[in-house]
């Protein structure tokens, strides 16, 4: 059957107007005015869906979540049934997972397979993975190049924390990423500095959350990122910085770019939003905000929105990393340092943006659509498969009512955690629909309306290089 989304303002790469967008099996077969299709006799084989008052955007594309990952002794909550239910409900229609790091007795390949087993029963979203490095053994030096043939071509590894991989063998993770054809993310820390910032807390002080940020200030975010900046330029080989936090770690990609570097930059609805002064709160209600990096001053909201709208931040994730306030993140409460850090954010992501981006004039409406799914899919290597409009792409869409002026709720959220660091934060618009493929997998009235296993993984490759 096909289907005409109708009556609604379309963002599309060729500009930005009222039109209505054809849909046949699950592809986009055209862009303008169907009038007299709809009044054809064919109407019974074509259902209409109301776009009016609405925009049409590409669906979103959050290029940075994780889906039931163990940390700190526990697993984050949502699975990838309530995972990709709560993208879908928030207009994403594509996630990249990142994957923990596999165990000591287990391979890249068995650890990736059986997340595939986890994701192709229960995802309604499309999705790709993302897998963690901790370490380099002589069988990954092998493993790597073939899992990248294979269409796994993402892998992370950490300047700092207790999973840091040294400088060598990051350098040598980027010559086989470089010749065989994959990408490199790099979380920016340095161990040594961590350790020494924590080490200087004291057993009072880490049982008080308003030190939180002392245990990974600006200055170990902005170390790193400039580190692997110049191991990239040594090695020539491209990096992708997640979770930019502060003026002072976009400032060293600004520089890292001007020398020469080339690098894709993130950040995330939390630091454009959410200041450290939650830290102040109550214990209780402190620990919904633990995540690293942390929250920081809110000096940095304006330049951080400044280098989306400038393009020096490229795209914008949700670094989706849920745990519980009750029974996970309030079981250490001596110790800050035993929480499990991340929030919850997969669902609000693209309505954050939308009304704190465009409707409080931070973005254009075009630069919005190019932060929350273009430019993730041309990074993820789907577009123009995926993240736009146009006749052909795959018919992912997410449509935005733009009247109603509401508040974030968890009572209203798909998300499984049992809070949001978004609660009673006002916001203009909701998703009346998403489609993933030309399916209409989420409608603000019926809810999901997709099964388990609907979604697709997305194989990726990109060229090798010599």
């Amino acid at each position: 059957m096909k289907k005409l989304v109708r009556g609604g303002t379309v963002v599309a790469a060729s500009g930005i107007f009222m039109a209505d967008v054809l849909i046949e099996g699950d592809k986009i077969a055209g862009i303008g005015h169907f009038d007299d299709l709809g009044d054809s006799a064919s109407e019974k084989e074509l259902e209409i869906i109301d776009a009016q008052d609405c925009i049409i955007v590409p669906g979103g594309i959050d290029a940075h979540t994780h889906i039931d990952f163990p940390l700190k002794g526990f697993r984050s909550n949502d699975d990838y049934w309530s995972g990709t239910c709560s993208a879908v409900a928030g207009g994403t229609t594509t996630i990249a997972v990142f994957l923990p790091a596999p165990r000591t007795d287990e391979s890249l390949a068995e650890n990736i397979r059986g997340a595939r087993i986890a994701g192709d029963e229960n995802v309604v979203s499309d999705y790709c993975f993302q897998q963690t490095l901790s370490s380099l053994s002589p069988s990954m030096l092998g493993e790597i190049p073939r899992l990248v043939a294979a269409g796994y071509p993402g892998f992370k590894v950490f300047l700092g924390s207790d999973i840091a991989m040294n400088d060598r063998d990051i350098l040598r993770v980027m010559e086989i990423l470089r010749k065989c054809g994959g990408q490199l993310l790099v979380n920016g820390g340095n161990l040594g500095m961590e350790q020494f910032a924590t080490g200087a807390l004291t057993s009072a002080e880490r049982a008080d959350l308003s030190n939180y940020g002392r245990n990974r200030p600006e200055v170990i975010e902005a170390e790193g990122l400039s580190r692997a900046a110049y191991l990239a330029r040594l090695t020539g080989m491209p990096i992708y910085a997640v979770h930019i936090s502060s003026a002072q770690a976009l400032g060293e990609i600004k520089k890292a770019r001007a020398a020469g570097c080339s690098v894709v930059a993130e950040t995330c609805p939390q630091y454009l939003l959410l200041s450290d002064g939650k830290y102040k709160l109550n214990y209780q209600e402190a620990l919904k905000y633990t995540l690293n990096p942390p929250l920081r001053d809110r000096s940095n909201f304006e330049p951080l929105w400044s280098g989306l709208a400038e393009g020096s931040l490229d795209i914008v994730s949700s670094d989706h990393c849920p745990f519980n306030l009750h029974g996970q993140k309030d079981q250490s409460p001596s110790d800050f340092l035993k929480v499990p850090n991340g929030l919850p954010g997969i669902e609000p992501r693209l309505l954050l943006l939308y009304s704190e981006g465009v409707c409080a004039h931070r973005l254009s409406l075009r630069r919005f659509v190019e932060v929350v799914s273009t430019n993730p899919a041309k990074y993820l290597g789907l577009y123009p498969r995926k993240g736009t409009i146009v006749a052909g792409s795959d018919a992912d869409i997410a449509i935005i009512d733009t009247r109603p002026d509401v508040i974030f709720s968890k009572r209203s959220m798909f998300e499984r955690n049992d809070y949001t660091p978004y609660e009673s934060m006002p916001r203009h618009g909701t998703i009346r629909a998403t489609l993933v493929r030309g399916e209409v997998v989420f409608d603000a009235e019926r809810g999901i309306i997709a099964q388990k296993g609907f979604g697709r993984y997305l194989p990726r490759f990109f060229g090798k290089s010599t």
